[in-house]
């Protein structure tokens, strides 16, 4: 008999430097290919079906761009796991990369939906004798940060970026916690809250009581209606790499 119950979503962001790889490893993760050469300015989201420890899982992976009008919430509230990717041979994207961390550690989580673990990725790791970070040194700052840490060749060999992100899984469906709904309204268009949104939701939380005591309760606004998987508009870059 088949099973029936619903996948169980997971969700990665993949954040970094641009030239770090994030596309490279993204798209290698997908589909088992390298492709050396993408759009680095376009924003998008793939998923993929695993089995992780018995559990079928719907893993959902968003290849981040960084830019003065993108918003960070877009993916630090919509991910379960935040994958910050650096260059082996680039000192400054390592220094990127440790920013990137210090903005994890400083965000309020406890407001968000979702549980976050992070792993820091060292990339490139065949082109060692370009290497400028040492796995030393990216090994102590994941741990500063208590990430998970792998070094990796998405050219080459993504064995454990893998197996890292596996056990990550492993150990977050072997917890406690519940997962929440996505938060994608499609896979290049994320909801992000509004400025205030949540400073607005516990005043409100806290009038609450005092003014039903006076006055007629309000229905709740229609909830945001997520679309089937059939309607999402995912992997446009792969489509567009696969077409060129």
């Amino acid at each position: 008999m088949r099973n029936s119950a619903p996948l169980r979503e997971l969700h990665v962001a993949l954040v970094g430097m641009a030239g770090s790889g994030k596309s490279a490893v993204a798209v290698k993760y997908i589909t088992k290919r390298f492709i050396g050469e993408y759009d680095s300015t376009l924003e998008d989201n793939y998923c993929r079906q695993e089995t992780v420890g018995g559990q079928c899982l719907m893993v959902w992976m968003m290849d981040t761009v960084e830019s003065a009008t993108k918003d960070e919430m877009r993916w630090i509230a919509w991910a379960d796991v935040y994958v910050v990717i650096y260059d082996v041979t680039s000192q400054l994207s390592f220094q990127y990369a440790e920013g990137i961390l210090e903005r994890i550690s400083r965000h309020e989580h406890v407001l968000c939906p979702r549980e976050h673990r992070t792993l820091l990725v060292g990339n490139k790791s065949d082109l060692e004798r370009y290497r400028q970070v040492s796995e030393t040194e990216g090994e102590r700052l994941a741990s500063q940060h208590k990430a998970y840490f792998a070094e990796c060749s998405a050219a080459s060999d993504l064995r454990q970026f893998t197996q890292s992100l596996h056990s990550i899984f492993q150990n977050i469906i072997s917890g406690a916690r519940s997962p929440s709904p996505r938060q994608c309204s499609s896979d290049s268009e994320i909801i992000t809250p509004r400025k205030g949104a949540f400073s607005s939701l516990r005043s409100s939380s806290r009038s609450s009581q005092v003014r039903a005591k006076t006055s007629t309760p309000k229905a709740p606004a229609p909830l945001h209606k997520t679309p089937s998987l059939s309607k999402l508009k995912t992997g446009s870059k792969l489509l567009k790499l696969f077409h060129t």
